[in-house]
């Protein structure tokens, strides 16, 4: 995959834009989006992730205004719309409709039935599956996607998938995440605002657009547009209550062998870029729930759950977005990682990573390449 952007700059200056110009995205742009979603390599855990652009229709709008706190976006030109299989570990060609992606533009009012919906960083509603037999175009990858970002970073054998302790549905989920956040960067190095939309819209316009089927949900959409250049007074208490903008310290997220022992930039070194990326990325409700810890040369990802917010998830039957922010994170780490210079893969081995107490479960592995 490809940026004209460093990724450092990418990640230190995204943010999220919920108030788009009334104006088209750049058809150059779009082609490029198009381009990039096409050439999306296997993620990590090898699920079966697909992605779909379309431009904003009528009554996409009036369904956003009325979605509870984060229910602000105004004016996208578009969204990107991605499905995973929780059933199946194949990995799909990227979908994309051409015809729908070259008419992008502001959405038209109109009305539409109410969805529950909202930002990455609130809670998101599931409803119940949609029909199986609404199907998109498919257009397939060239080449066999092992690579990420030709940096070496392959996705697990099938031995490594199947050790640790998460499932196939928490695998879909990283999977996602990993994904997603690679296109919402992209939209970023195009010079197009973008605004996660996190849930899982089954029965939804969404999941109809793009025919999600069988054991496909959608955990989570992009608006994307032109960006406005200033925020509505609504927009600045959105944010502010969510605490978007702090981060937990980097010697609270990163740790140094088979103790609890912090681990400094400094000491972390040409990996301490990649691990800055880390603590930047976003997350559900922000609550951060990373942690990493160095053993052996490599970096081993632990999920450290939070109880009160899972107990909510459970009561509202959200997919755990947890898991997905645990696919964000790795998406920066691998990509600032390349950017650094290392060179490495991604490999599912609990045995190798150092015990750190209340690090969470144990998820994944970055380690060198040989």
């Amino acid at each position: 995959m490809q940026y004209s952007s460093p990724i450092p700059d990418l990640i230190r200056g995204r943010r999220s834009v919920r108030t788009y110009e009334k104006r088209p995205v750049p058809p150059e742009s779009l082609r490029a989006l198009e381009s990039f979603i096409r050439s999306l390599p296997e993620p990590p855990f090898g699920s079966a992730v697909r992605f779909l652009a379309v431009s904003a229709g009528a009554g996409d709008e009036d369904i956003l205004k009325g979605l509870g706190t984060y229910g602000v976006i105004r004016n996208p030109a578009g969204f990107v719309i991605g499905a995973v299989n929780l059933t199946a570990s194949a990995f799909p060609a990227a979908c994309l409709q051409p015809e729908e992606i070259k008419s992008v533009g502001p959405a038209k009012r109109g009305r539409g039935a109410s969805e529950r919906i909202s930002d990455v960083s609130s809670l998101q509603i599931e409803d119940s599956p949609a029909s199986p037999d609404q199907a998109t175009r498919s257009f397939p990858v060239e080449g066999p996607p092992l690579v990420f970002n030709n940096s070496g970073i392959r996705s697990l054998d099938p031995a490594q998938r199947a050790a640790g302790s998460f499932n196939p549905s928490d695998d879909g989920l990283f999977d996602f995440g990993f994904l997603m956040e690679a296109v919402c960067l992209k939209l970023s190095d195009l010079g197009l605002g973008s605004c996660w939309l996190g849930g899982s819209f089954r029965k939804s316009r969404f999941s109809r657009r793009i025919g999600a089927a069988g054991g496909e949900v959608v955990p989570s959409v992009l608006s994307f547009g032109v960006p406005s250049g200033r925020k509505r007074w609504i927009e600045r208490v959105v944010t502010a209550g969510a605490g978007s903008a702090a981060r937990l310290p980097f010697e609270d997220l990163f740790f140094d062998g088979d103790s609890n022992r912090p681990l400094t930039a400094a000491e972390a070194g040409k990996a301490a870029q990649a691990l800055e990326s880390v603590r930047l990325a976003p997350s559900a409700s922000n609550r951060q729930p990373w942690r990493v810890a160095r053993g052996g040369g490599s970096f081993h990802f632990f999920l450290r759950m939070n109880a009160a917010y899972q107990r909510q998830m459970k009561w509202a039957r959200l997919v755990n977005l947890q898991v997905v922010d645990m696919g964000i994170a790795a998406c920066h780490f691998g990509l600032a990682a390349e950017a650094s210079g290392l060179r490495g893969q991604w490999r599912r081995d609990p045995g190798s990573a150092p015990s750190v107490p209340d690090a969470g479960r144990y998820v994944v592995s970055w380690t060198p390449a040989e």
